[in-house]
């Protein structure tokens, strides 16, 4: 039997990832403090929707810059 489908997890699993990095990151390109990105992302629940694939990357993105 073929394998079709690979699926892993690298965020805070396979790799370590920092949450408030990440924020301080996007605030920086954004012209925001990272606490008004950890509002957005986190806060509004837009992190869980995309991380659980209920919107595609241009949909996260869409809603990010709409708040």
């Amino acid at each position: 039997m073929a394998t079709n489908y690979i699926y892993f997890d690298l965020g805070k699993v396979i790799l370590e990832f920092d949450h408030v990095r990440g924020c301080q990151q996007v605030a920086a390109v954004m012209g925001i403090t990272s606490k008004q990105a950890d509002e957005v992302m986190f806060g509004s629940g837009l992190e869980v929707e995309f991380e659980t694939g209920l919107m595609s990357p241009s949909e996260f993105a869409e809603r990010f810059f709409e708040t």
